[in-house]
């Protein structure tokens, strides 16, 4: 059975957010072995990756609000995958050795997830939908 076309298909802002639901599920589908959603793996591997990174640099970084970047933080330090340590002011976050245990699991699924929608709508296509969609968000953003 195919899905009919939606008579708003040629609007972007529907298209682009049928495209961001349809992309979030299936990412989402690769993490639930991991019990993550996309935004909660991003910030592990962000973490991971800067150990020691403050909540406002993940908050530039992964193009989050403050607030709900330090909701994810304290999720995840509830989970036992990330800790934070207060120095003076400021406050740092890191993987536990628990969050470590994570970052190869969380970088097969996303591999997996480039290896579904490639199969859906071919490598190429990935990649400069990848590119042209951000660049318009880095535009639009801007103005």
């Amino acid at each position: 059975m195919t899905k009919e076309k939606s008579k708003y298909c040629n609007c972007l802002c529907h298209a682009s957010n049928v495209l961001a639901r349809n992309m979030t599920r299936m990412m989402d589908e690769e993490l639930s072995v991991l019990n993550l959603t996309s935004s909660y793996a991003y910030l592990l591997l962000e973490v991971g990756d800067k150990n020691g990174i403050n909540p406002k640099s993940l908050s530039k970084t992964l193009e989050l609000a403050p607030s709900t970047v330090t909701r994810l933080i304290e999720k995840m330090e509830y989970r036992g995958v990330l800790r934070r340590d207060h120095v003076g002011r400021a406050t740092e976050v890191y993987l536990t050795e628990s969050g470590k245990e994570l970052i190869d699991q969380i970088r097969e699924c996303i591999r997996k997830f480039n290896e579904r929608a490639a199969g859906l709508i071919g490598e190429n296509k990935v990649q400069k939908l990848a590119s042209s969609v951000y660049e318009a968000a880095m535009k639009i953003d801007k103005a």
